[in-house]
């Protein structure tokens, strides 16, 4: 594998980074300006690891964290993954080379559900262990609207007639989201993942590629609601609201729906529920959003230090079942 067919950018390549995506259909979370916004909570060394190979190029961003004097990987936060025209099998291969190079034990490679379906990568070591919700926005209005559920419709129709009282001051939404997001995701039970720092939160609410939505009562300010757009998938980020504004979601989401759809971002990942089926997946899918499996590759790329660290932890590092490394399950 030659020196010019591999590359691995770190974020302190900011210019690197935009240009090594520039021929690549990508996501936010493969963005310099979204790992970035991560690793400003978790001060992880984080990089883009991107293969030229003769079919195109493959990247994926990925954030070492040390253990016990260790190194292993993870995917920055969002949906990321293996992105590109390339053959990803030689970008795996590419990219198993540079992990033992590095002297990393282990990785999870978080894959991003849209280009992961339209590749259609199968492979022994990729599993799917949850599912998200996906808007076309290649759709007119009129098709968006028709594959809205009843129920869904009737809250849209009720939000027009109200005259559509969106509050777009920027200045004001992002005052809000600082105020509360913190304490609504408290409320809602959030894993740790989401305890972003206040730098985080500042530099998501900067971004250009970021759009803000915001509805209340009157004058009163009572939800925001964050996403973001991306060549390949635009993304429902965060809602934050005041006890009693989580209804405003419906309404935010429709909106940015259409927005996004008129710049040009083909398709609106959702997310996904708490659990499988539960309220929060119905909520989404009533957008006549459709279910793509969300997939990750763990993989052991130092089998002796990986066994060693399991033990260290108390974990039986011949149990991938469940959460991965298994030295860092909680």
């Amino acid at each position: 594998m030659s020196a010019t067919q591999t590359r691995l950018i770190p974020l302190s390549a900011r210019d690197d980074w935009h240009n090594a995506l520039r021929d690549v259909d990508h996501a936010f979370a493969h963005t310099w300006e979204s790992c970035h916004a991560a690793s400003l909570t978790t001060g992880w060394s984080t990089h883009l690891f991107r293969y030229e190979g003769g079919e195109g190029p493959v990247v994926c961003p990925i954030a070492e964290r040390d253990f016990m004097g260790s190194v292993d990987v993870v995917t920055p936060y969002g949906f990321s993954g293996f992105a590109g025209t390339g053959n990803r099998d030689d970008a795996l291969e590419a990219w198993h080379s540079t992990a033992r190079d590095r002297g990393y034990v282990c990785g999870y490679i978080g894959l991003n559900p849209v280009l992961d379906q339209q590749v259609g990568w199968e492979r022994p070591d990729i599993d799917a262990y949850s599912e998200v919700f996906v808007l076309d926005l290649r759709q007119s209005e009129e098709d968006l609207f028709r594959s809205l559920s009843s129920n869904r419709k009737r809250a849209v129709r009720a939000w027009r007639t109200q005259g559509s009282p969106l509050i777009e001051d920027r200045d004001r939404l992002g005052s809000f989201f600082v105020e509360h997001f913190a304490e609504f995701m408290r409320s809602r039970g959030a894993a740790p993942v989401y305890e972003f720092s206040r730098d985080t939160i500042d530099h998501l609410l900067a971004l250009e590629s970021v759009l803000l939505l915001g509805a209340g009562d009157g004058d009163a300010l009572e939800a925001v609601a964050m996403f973001a757009s991306a060549p390949a998938v635009g993304e429902y980020l965060f809602l934050c609201a005041t006890p009693g504004g989580e209804h405003h979601a419906a309404a935010l989401i429709w909106e940015a729906a259409l927005r996004l759809g008129r710049e040009g971002t083909p398709m609106l990942n959702l997310g996904g529920g708490i659990r499988k089926d539960d309220g929060v997946a119905e909520f989404k899918r009533r957008f006549g959003a459709e279910r793509y499996p969300l997939r990750r590759l763990c993989e052991i790329y130092d089998p002796e230090r990986f066994a060693d660290l399991c033990r260290a932890a108390g974990r039986d590092p011949e149990d991938l079942s469940g959460y991965f490394p298994p030295y860092r399950s909680p």
